[in-house]
């Protein structure tokens, strides 16, 4: 039987600032939702109108991890990442 995965990751978009390390963020269909980047952190910061990849705990949609650029979406191998299950 397949294991369903923890975490699913997309693509969201920035649509307004909260702070430094938050913002409202919006999904393909148009969900918004709170993104968030972790502490240790040491990409670009937030703007408005950013694409990134977002990950997404499956059991909420209500907040997601900013993971960095959409051109970032490939594994070492060059397999697109689509689910997570760490």
């Amino acid at each position: 039987m397949e294991r369903i995965p923890d975490y699913i990751e997309t693509h969201v978009t920035v649509r307004e600032l909260l702070s430094e390390r938050t913002a409202t963020v919006e999904l393909p269909n148009g969900l918004r939702l709170l993104g968030y980047l972790r502490r240790d952190h040491r990409g670009a910061p937030l703007a408005v109108g950013q694409n990134l990849r977002a990950r997404l705990n499956v059991a909420d949609f209500a907040r997601a991890e900013l993971r960095g650029t959409p051109e970032a979406e490939t594994s070492p191998a060059g397999e697109k990442i689509v689910a997570s299950t760490d």
